[in-house]
């Protein structure tokens, strides 16, 4: 990965009490949106459910260059973000939960897209979202790289003339645009709007990548911000937390 990138970011919404560190008053259940089935887009708005499996690489295509894998983001951004998709599709899933201000997980098989997430979560005491954003933010894009070079989704070239390692990149440029792409359209779907969609845009937005993601697309920054606000509300006072976190980090002196 390549060295910390300058990035802005915009004035962050303050994240809901009951994600920061627990209190005597910390007493919301947050876990209710992940337990209960949701039905489809309806007249309301509501989104598609879906477990958010995923997501994480998802986000990880589109904070690279689809033709170098030059990260287009800070790495610490990068892993603040991608730690709170794994959150996201452990959460949706129903392997863990929120309990007054802590993640439980809810079992001990680690199926999930990310087994060493998985596997920190049920072997760790429960701490708050933001802790776990903190603690794994420095391996989770290790992690969701080693499983896209698993399935040779993404490459290491070899060695160039000058015997320097070269940078890890998608296998095939051109599917890694597209997906982007995808992505990007689902912005409008309407109907076929599913919860990972609708999170996908509001990472996007935590990492400041949309100006980049849709630099050739101005007219879907209204749909973008749009689909995140039908959102549940504890999922988006997740995604809030994720954009707060990043925006603190990128404040605090380095040591």
């Amino acid at each position: 990965m390549t060295a910390d990138a300058p990035h802005r970011h915009s004035v962050p919404r303050q994240p809901s009490p009951h994600l920061q560190a627990p209190g005597p008053d910390a007493r919301r259940d947050a876990a209710a949106w992940a337990a209960t089935p949701r039905p489809g887009v309806q007249a309301d708005g509501r989104l598609l459910a879906d477990a958010g499996d995923g997501l994480a690489e998802a986000l990880f295509t589109v904070a690279h260059d689809p033709d170098s894998g030059r990260p287009l983001v800070s790495d610490v951004a990068l892993g603040i973000g991608l730690a709170g998709a794994l959150l996201v599709a452990e959460l949706a899933s129903g392997r863990a939960e929120l309990r007054d201000g802590l993640v439980i997980a809810t079992t001990n098989s680690y199926d999930g897209l990310c087994w060493q997430f998985a596997t920190a979560l049920s072997t760790s005491p429960p701490a708050g979202p933001g802790v776990w954003l903190r603690v794994l933010a420095d391996e989770t894009a290790e992690w969701i790289l080693e499983g896209l070079l698993s399935r040779k989704v993404w490459l290491i070239p070899d060695k160039t003339l000058l015997r320097r390692r070269p940078a890890p990149r998608p296998a095939d440029p051109t599917a890694a645009e597209w997906a982007a792409v995808v992505a990007r359209n689902q912005l409008s779907a309407g109907p076929r709007a599913t919860t990972s969609d609708a999170a996908l845009a509001g990472l996007i937005r935590a990492l400041d990548l949309h100006h980049h993601w849709l630099r050739d697309h101005p007219g879907q920054h209204e749909p973008l911000k749009a689909v995140v606000r039908r959102l549940p509300q504890d999922l988006f006072d997740l995604l809030a937390l994720v954009e707060h976190t990043i925006a603190s980090t990128a404040l605090t002196p380095r040591s």
